[in-house]
């Protein structure tokens, strides 16, 4: 069985060949995972994803933080003896960490027996508190960012008799709820969440209609109430950003267009939603773009996976973009 582990790819402004380093973390054991990762105000790096090679039990919440070469500076782990895992995590304002993620509570009942878990750490990745969340379905947590009270924002999806909705969570500085939504228009779930300049959140996932699934766009007020929401295509929404001109960049991927049986799909669209213009980029196989930001020159880095170019099976695959989504490089 192919072992998996952590990749950390770091790259210097002008990519120049030879430049910059690559680093694995982990152990020979299948299920050591990379979900997410953020620089720090150190320069160095923190990675949140699930690790199987030591810890409590089967799968554990793995949070690793690196200098800025990469070097492992210290790692924790986080769970009981059933399942757990890390899907996002952010540099808090006090220095310290908050991780979101799923907690098996009843292994007995099946794979869709979880809660979300929310995990607060100080600076050193030891836990000041942590909370889970959840009812009579099951529910997961994929993405978490502080929120401009010192309260937080968790996206996610709540699961009840095989029917998948977008589950959204408000908490306070202490993660204790605030409020919570879920979204049962038809089936939906919540990859990215981002608060608003307005003091709401856009956030992006799948619209599930049949056996199909579109890209999908909702925004909210600050009470997590449903402003507008947006569908583009065939295919699945993983990442969202609020862009400097008040609008949103999101990347996914598509079966609708491109050049192979799924592409990477780049949206950008003004602030309503409504799209300004798309991007694919791929080959002849299956390609997804996983993470967009955009940069400090006005257009877009992208990273996600590739099966269309690289050195065999699926690849990590970087595109830089201009502010119109035209292909500056690729690696």
């Amino acid at each position: 069985m192919k072992n998996l582990y952590i990749i950390l790819l770091f790259l210097l402004p002008n990519l120049v060949i030879g430049q910059g380093w690559e680093k694995t973390y982990g152990d020979s054991l299948w299920g050591d995972q990379g979900h997410s990762v953020q620089q720090t105000t150190d320069g160095g790096y923190i990675i949140t994803g699930t690790n199987k090679s030591f810890g409590n039990g089967q799968f554990d919440v793995w949070l690793i933080k690196t200098d800025s070469q990469g070097d492992t500076l210290w790692t924790k782990t986080f769970g009981d003896s059933k399942n757990q895992r890390g899907h996002s995590v952010q540099q808090t304002t006090d220095g310290g960490y908050i991780i979101t993620g799923e907690f098996e509570y009843n292994p007995s009942w099946g794979i869709w027996d979880y809660d979300v878990y929310l995990i607060k750490t100080d600076s050193q990745g030891d836990t000041l508190w942590t909370k889970t969340f959840g009812g009579s379905g099951s529910e997961r947590g994929y993405s978490v960012q502080q929120t401009t009270d010192g309260g937080y924002i968790i996206a996610g999806v709540v699961a009840d008799f095989g029917i998948m909705n977008t589950y959204l969570i408000k908490t306070d500085s202490q993660g204790n709820s605030s409020w919570v939504k879920t979204y049962s228009n038809n089936e939906s779930q919540g990859w990215s969440v981002q608060q608003t300049i307005d003091g709401g959140y856009i956030i992006t996932g799948d619209f599930i209609v049949g056996t199909s699934s579109s890209v999908w766009l909702m925004k909210t007020d600050s009470q997590g109430n449903t402003l507008w929401t947006k569908t583009f295509g065939n295919g699945s929404g993983y990442s969202v950003q609020q862009t400097t001109d008040g609008g949103y960049i999101l990347t996914g991927s598509t079966t609708s267009f491109g050049n192979g049986e799924k592409d990477v799909y780049l949206i950008k669209t003004d602030s309503q939603g409504n799209t300004l213009w798309t991007k694919t980029f791929g080959g002849i196989d299956k390609d997804a773009g996983n993470s967009v930001k955009q940069t400090t020159d006005g257009g877009y880095i992208i990273t996600g996976e590739t099966e269309s170019f690289g050195n065999g099976y699926f690849d990590v695959w970087l595109i830089k973009t201009d502010s119109q989504g035209d292909t500056l490089w690729t690696k």
